[in-house]
């Protein structure tokens, strides 16, 4: 089974691609397809394929394994490689005409099943003709023929020669033999060439949807920036195409009421496509050529015109003879995310992985997205597979990122060297999350702020905390499922519950209550340094940079040591990956 989209092959008990949702396509239908094209070889995967399904049609009328039903075969074969340039493969499946082709050719062969006709003298019927074809290839293969004409290779005395049928059907069945033996032969070779020639594929995947986007990056780009904030897999396709349809309405709105170009949807839909723009107080008219959407829409992998779609009641926009109307657009504000960053990363199987780095109104990272980009059989050659939100601010994922390098730095004390984590222990793991959860306890009277202005950067969500005194503090069981994910803690938060040791290492214990953690702190719990205030802080949202490789480096000022210090400057490498907050620390390095 093969998936054109893809370009990937699986094996016969697969229906549907596991990696686009594409129904597969058969192996006969993708060969015949080749074969048609000029594919010589693919002629011998045909036979071999659909030897059995031929020879099974042909007992229906033949004794099976009979010279007549052999040599019916054969015709059937030879018809093929005479006529595969009848066959269209855009009018059907190759397996579908061949179907054709193999009845039309048991009729001409002089056998037709259940013929009101006497079937025995249909059957001599047939084996004339079968006697005739194989006569004539005893013949041509002691000769040579030059344009129509047989040609005698030259011999010496004449001789008359006489074939019987005894030798007929002996040459029938040692053909037969020969064809099966070099099916045989190139059985394991033809699997080596379709494995190398998927590996080839798979090789120019990589380098084409890569080079694909370099040509066309203002166009993926804007789209993908239309995308942020949203999610959706390749099922979900045909929703998300409605809610960029209406995003980029909204942008082309934007671009012709205000001044100058608030974004560049141009790069998308071409000014020209756009017929009308009427403002108006509290959503205006726009209208645009449907065509102008085409490319975007090819993009986004969906399968059904504007048209089509806006027939099943979109209460959104319409489009009647090729327009697309708009009667309440909304040019996009300050509070829109716009793509501050971006990094391209190959994939093994030749997708290509977009990460990007989001912001409002330029106020420092707001999100960090990903996307999927493939190679697609349509007019730009790729294709949107997936989009996925890694870290939002707004629900503390930044935060965190914070809070994990503050509490590590202050116990790896590295003092300038870079420490990778596979460096930083278990125990440094624990004892950081002991001290970041210890903060809440310091800071429970301090302005609700302070978590947005430096005070205080924990390794949980601030809507966590269930409860909090001066020495306890109560956070659901998954609070810290985060944290153990970003710095590859091998263990749980269950595994610290029922460490006995845990209280006298740390000066704190745990303790378990349903899905409830309460922490019990030791009133001379040890507080190595403050958390304070800096006059920076602003710079840790704006110290985020992704690198070429597609890695992030976050630089931060996070903890003072003292009342006198500014802050102490961190630069942590982290690696985005496929575990549950989707990102994992691979490095830390304090300014000396």
């Amino acid at each position: 089974m093969y998936c054109r989209n893809c370009r990937k092959w699986f094996p016969n008990n697969i229906s549907i691609c596991d990696s686009c949702g594409m129904p597969l396509v058969e192996d006969l239908d993708i060969y015949g397809e080749n074969f048609f094209y000029g594919d010589a070889q693919a002629f011998e995967y045909i036979y071999k394929e659909s030897y059995n399904w031929v020879a099974g049609e042909v007992s229906k009328v033949l004794p099976a394994g009979s010279p007549e039903a052999e040599g019916c075969i054969n015709t059937i074969y030879n018809v093929l490689y005479e006529k595969i340039k009848d066959y269209n493969p855009e009018q059907g499946s190759f397996t579908a005409w061949f179907a054709i082709l193999i009845q039309d050719t048991i009729y001409n062969y002089g056998v037709v099943k259940e013929d009101s006709r006497d079937k025995g003298n249909i059957i001599k019927n047939g084996l004339v003709k079968v006697l005739a074809t194989v006569i004539v290839v005893a013949i041509i293969g002691s000769g040579i023929f030059v344009g129509r004409r047989l040609n005698k290779q030259p011999q010496g005395d004449k001789k008359e020669t006489t074939i019987s049928k005894e030798d007929i059907t002996q040459k029938s069945t040692q053909k037969q033999k020969d064809v099966k033996k070099t099916e045989k032969e190139n059985n394991n070779n033809k699997k080596k060439d379709i494995k190398n020639e998927e590996k080839e594929k798979q090789k120019d995947t990589k380098v084409s949807v890569m080079d694909v986007i370099d040509q066309n990056k203002p166009f993926v780009e804007e789209i993908l920036e239309m995308e942020a904030g949203y999610s959706f897999n390749w099922e979900d396709r045909e929703d998300n195409f409605e809610n960029i349809m209406l995003r980029s309405l909204n942008r082309l709105y934007g671009n012709e009421v205000e001044e100058g170009q608030t974004t560049n949807i141009w790069d998308v839909v071409p000014k020209e496509n756009v017929k009308q723009c009427e403002y108006q107080e509290g959503g205006g008219k726009i209208s645009v050529k449907e065509s102008g959407f085409e490319r975007m829409r090819e993009f986004l992998g969906c399968t059904e015109t504007i048209t089509n779609l806006c027939a099943n009641d979109y209460d959104t926009f319409s489009c009647v003879d090729g327009i697309v109307r708009e009667d309440s657009a909304q040019p996009v504000g300050e509070e829109t995310l716009r793509i501050d960053q971006i990094a391209y990363k190959t994939l093994s199987n030749g997708d290509v992985q977009a990460f990007y780095i989001c912001n409002k109104g330029g106020e420092g990272v707001e999100e960090i997205d990903t996307a999927i980009i493939t190679q697609a059989d349509n007019t730009l050659g790729i294709q949107l597979k997936s989009c996925d939100i890694i870290a939002l601010r707004e629900i503390y994922d930044i935060h965190k990122i914070f809070g994990s390098i503050a509490a590590l730095g202050k116990e790896c004390k590295n003092d300038g060297a870079l420490v990778n984590i596979e460096q930083i222990s278990e125990k440094e793991k624990e004892a950081a999350l002991i001290f970041s959860v210890y903060w809440q306890c310091v800071s429970k009277n301090d302005d609700v702020n302070a978590w947005e202005f430096g005070y205080y950067y924990p390794i949980f969500s601030k809507d966590d905390v269930i409860d909090v005194d001066d020495f306890t503090v109560t956070l659901p069981h998954d609070a810290f499922d985060d944290y153990l994910e970003f710095v590859d803690y091998n263990g749980t938060i269950d595994d610290m519950i029922d460490n006995n040791d845990f209280k006298y290492e740390y000066g704190c214990s745990i303790s378990r209550s349903g899905d409830k953690l309460t922490f019990t702190y030791d009133e001379d719990y040890d507080v190595v340094c403050t958390l304070q205030p800096t006059e920076e802080t602003g710079y840790n949202w704006d110290g985020f940079e992704l690198e070429e490789n597609g890695d992030l480096k976050v630089t931060c000022l996070l903890y003072d040591e003292s009342e006198k210090s500014s802050g102490i400057g961190y630069t942590a490498t982290i690696k985005f990956t496929d575990n549950a907050f989707g990102m994992q620390l691979e490095s830390l390095e304090k300014e000396s």
